[in-house]
């Protein structure tokens, strides 16, 4: 993937770029580009409107921050700024501020409610816990097709009919993706778990 699914690899390096070089408009036209898809990555993981929208401000200023330490050579901007929100996001849930607020917040009833109120517990308990290390460390160890459609589904809660648009790939060749990536990763982590017993 060379880039945004559906867009320019180059035309967003040269964004990149120009942002290093502290064009602010540059900033405007990456945020046109990647501003819905980090809020949904972020929201998916602090199921958090308010908090959401303060943390997607985050990104854009520690893209606006770092730019220049962006390198095509390791990997697409797709990548770098996905992967900058994610870690803004999982640091924000991992904090004592944010878990000290969730206890207090929380009432057994939030366990049983919608189904995104048990999507948001079972990530945030995964990321919160130090198992999150072992899964990216897995995750970083299958192949790189295999994880991108893993993060496009689990990180931004795409659908696999959307992931196939998006890439321009067969359904079945989505799916089989995503199986065989998952197999893996299982595999990985009782590798890891067992290393901990």
């Amino acid at each position: 993937m060379a880039g945004f699914p559906g867009g320019s690899g180059l035309v967003e390096f040269e964004i990149i770029k120009r942002i290093a070089d502290k064009h602010e408009r540059s900033l405007g036209d990456l945020y046109d580009l990647y501003g819905n898809l980090c809020y949904r990555i972020i929201f998916r993981i602090t199921r958090d409107r308010l908090l959401s929208e303060e943390l997607l401000q985050n990104v854009f200023v520690k893209i606006w921050e770092n730019a220049e330490s962006y390198s095509s050579q390791k990997g697409s901007v797709y990548s770098w700024v996905t992967a900058i929100t994610r870690n803004l996001a999982i640091d924000k849930i991992r904090s004592r501020e944010f878990k000290e607020e969730l206890q207090k917040s929380e009432t057994p009833d939030d366990f049983t409610g919608t189904e995104g109120a048990g999507n948001h517990n079972g990530l945030q308990s995964l990321l919160i816990d130090e198992t999150a290390e072992k899964v990216t460390k897995a995750m970083n160890q299958i192949p790189p097709e295999q994880k991108l459609v893993i993060e496009m589904s689990f990180f931004e809660g795409m659908t696999h009919n959307e992931i196939s648009e998006a890439l321009e790939l067969p359904l079945g060749t989505v799916k089989t993706r995503m199986r065989q990536g998952l197999i893996k990763l299982h595999r990985l982590l009782e590798q890891y778990n067992e290393g901990y017993e």
